[in-house]
């Protein structure tokens, strides 16, 4: 008080005239008044301040938190790649056993009827050297017509032995036609596998990301809304429309799906995420707290042309400002 008199005292001392009681009493009311503004838009703007602190500590753990969540995906990822070509391998490598054991089986059964064929062989030469020494017996004794039974009977063996080598090589042609045709169809299949497992296949990268940052002002549902997410940042394969707010999954896989939504000042926040209309996920945030970040972080096994949006529950509020309130996804694995 004595203050603000000292102030009108030095504001009035060049006045000739002094100042009456009331006049004094009307100038401290207005100055005292003037202060109490003062110090009201000063506590506001301190106010303003820590709540700004807040938002900023806030956002850079939720950067953090992204920058943990990029480097699990990019393990994920490797993990997931590792895998598949682990697995390729495996599969040539059964696939070629396979078909060496088949080959190997035939090779036995071919070498079989070759032994066969050798012993077919060795038995008729001994029929000839037989029919040979009878012949030469009945040429040296003169006796034609007694041993004429003996050579008959030598020449039916004779031919029921070269029937049956006739048959053997048969089998034994057809036997190695067979393996020659099954080597030329394993070459064939194997060219086939080599040159699949050989070709990187074609990367299928999916990824969006959304925010509502540019948009105007606070939305309250008064119905269930679905979010849109209206400023695109990312949106490979062109799997998220703006103007719906639904994700469309281009292939199946597993997918690794983000949301962060922000409150408006004390207004509570309730969103669920939902996968071919069956909720899935729910993020919360009080009105205990000022602009409260709500997160939600899930893996999800999606078929193609699944969709997936987000529901902002009737009553509640979405802060529509900033880049704080986002949606994303991404395919970690096919």
């Amino acid at each position: 008080m004595f203050f603000v008199l000292a102030i009108i005292l030095m504001l009035h001392g060049a006045h000739s005239e002094p100042m009456s009681l009331e006049d004094l009493q009307s100038t401290v009311l207005i100055l005292s008044h003037r202060v109490s503004v003062t110090e009201a838009k000063l506590q506001e703007v301190s106010t303003k301040l820590i709540q700004t602190d807040i938002l900023l500590k806030q956002a850079q753990e939720k950067e953090k938190e992204r920058d943990g969540m990029k480097a699990n995906i990019s393990v994920l990822n490797h993990r997931a790649s590792t895998a598949e070509a682990q697995l390729k391998e495996v599969n040539a490598k059964l696939i070629q056993t396979k078909l060496q054991n088949i080959v190997l089986i035939l090779s036995h059964r071919v070498s079989v009827n070759e032994a066969k064929l050798q012993e077919a062989n060795t038995k008729m030469i001994q029929t000839d050297i037989l029919l040979k020494q009878a012949q030469s017996a009945i040429e040296k004794n003169g006796k034609v017509g007694t041993k004429s039974g003996d050579i008959s009977e030598l020449d039916i063996r004779l031919s029921v032995v070269e029937t049956q080598i006739e048959n053997v090589s048969a089998k034994v042609n057809q036997t190695a036609n067979y393996k020659n045709e099954l080597e030329i169809k394993f070459n064939k299949r194997f060219d086939v596998l080599n040159e699949k497992f050989s070709k990187k296949s074609p990367e299928r990268k999916v990824a969006f990301h959304a925010t509502m940052q540019g948009m105007s002002g606070p939305l309250t549902a008064s119905t269930p809304t679905t979010i849109k997410f209206q400023t695109v940042i990312t949106n490979l394969q062109n799997c998220y429309n703006k103007y719906t707010g639904i994700f469309t999954a281009p292939y199946d896989g597993l997918y690794l799906v983000s949301l962060s939504v922000m409150s408006k000042g004390t207004k509570s926040l309730y969103v669920t995420t939902v996968i071919n209309g069956h909720t899935k996920a729910h993020v919360f945030a009080s009105d205990k707290n000022t602009d409260e970040l709500a997160t939600s972080t899930n893996v999800y096994n999606l078929k193609v042309n699944d969709k997936v949006w987000n529901v902002l529950a009737r009553g509640y509020t979405i802060d529509e400002e900033g880049h704080f309130s986002s949606f994303s996804a991404v395919m970690i694995s096919s």
